[in-house]
């Protein structure tokens, strides 16, 4: 994770804060969040760990493309 990123989130994470981020940047998501819930046009397609989010087809198939 990037210093600056470390530096907002340090903080709310010692206080024990939940911070709901919305956003397509599905590196950077990846990146900070350790819980994500995946949308696409207002159908839940995963919850749980992003190391899973990112290995479901349906996820892959909406936001992350073929690697």
């Amino acid at each position: 994770m990037p210093q600056r990123q470390q530096e907002m989130l340090q903080p709310l994470e010692e206080m024990k804060k939940t911070v709901i981020l919305v956003d397509h940047d599905m590196n950077m998501v990846m990146d900070i969040a350790t819980e994500v819930v995946v949308m696409d046009f207002g159908e839940k397609l995963f919850q749980g760990n992003p190391v899973d989010a990112a290995k479901d087809q349906k996820v892959i198939d909406a936001y992350l493309g073929v690697s």
